[in-house]
């Protein structure tokens, strides 16, 4: 099974914008996972 975003990666040819591209999906990731748990920390509260 192939995933949607590894499939549009794969269409960079240069390393340094797939590197781009896969920093700013980790920076996504993580900017999801702080907003998360400040949501909860605020439920919590």
């Amino acid at each position: 099974m192939i995933l949607p975003h590894a499939a549009q990666l794969t269409v960079h040819r240069d390393p340094a914008e797939l590197a781009a591209a896969v920093a700013r999906r980790i920076a996504a990731l993580i900017a999801q996972a702080v907003a998360a748990r400040g949501v909860c920390r605020i439920a919590l509260a």
